[in-house]
C-alpha cells in the first residue's frame, strides 16, 4: 500500500467506503421492517472540500486504532495509518480546498 501511496498520493491510493443504513417499519404490518443499505465508495481526495468530515474521520481512525477493530478497518499498518492521518490532518488544517502538500500530491 505504501508503494501505491508513493506513486499516486494518499488521496488517490486510499478509498473511503461509507454505508447509510435505514430501518423502516412497514405500514399495516407492524411486525415487519425494511432494512436498506446504500454504499458510497470514493477516493479519499473527495473530502478536500469537506474539512470537517476529514477531521471527524481522522478522530474516528485514531479511536479505532486503539483496539482490535483496526484490523477489520484495514488500518492496522502503522505506516499506512500515519500517512492517511497526516493527509486528513492537512486537509482539516488548510480548511479544505488546497489540502496542504500531501493533499495537493493527491490531485496530480
Amino acid at each position: 500500500m505504501m508503494a501505491r501511496i508513493g506513486e499516486v498520493g494518499v488521496g488517490r491510493a486510499v478509498w473511503l467506503k461509507v454505508e447509510y443504513q435505514t430501518v423502516r417499519r412497514l405500514r399495516g404490518a407492524s411486525d415487519h421492517a425494511l432494512f436498506t443499505v446504500r454504499t458510497y465508495v470514493d477516493p479519499l481526495h473527495t473530502l478536500l472540500h469537506v474539512p470537517a468530515a476529514a477531521r471527524l474521520l481522522a478522530q474516528n481512525m485514531r479511536n479505532a486504532a486503539q483496539g482490535d477493530f483496526k484490523h477489520y478497518l484495514g488500518i492496522d499498518d502503522e505506516e499506512v495509518r500515519g500517512a492517511i492521518l497526516a493527509y486528513l490532518d492537512s486537509m482539516h488544517e488548510s480548511g479544505g480546498g488546497g489540502g496542504g502538500p500531501r493533499a495537493q500530491q493527491a490531485t496530480r
